[in-house]
């Protein structure tokens, strides 16, 4: 029982690594970056205290 445990454990650790693994490679895990003018515009915003920038 103990070996199964064990192999079933390790099954899922790497069906688990392999998922996160894709998922952050798929291009879909991250927000696409800003253009320079709209991050300037919401850094400005954000240091006179809008916190929704």
């Amino acid at each position: 029982m103990f070996p199964s445990l064990l192999n079933a454990l390790g099954v899922w650790l790497v069906e688990g690594i392999g998922f996160l693994t894709g998922f952050v490679t798929s291009g879909t895990a991250f927000p696409k970056p800003l253009r320079p003018e709209e991050e300037r515009e919401l850094l400005m915003k954000k240091e006179a205290g809008d916190e929704g920038a």
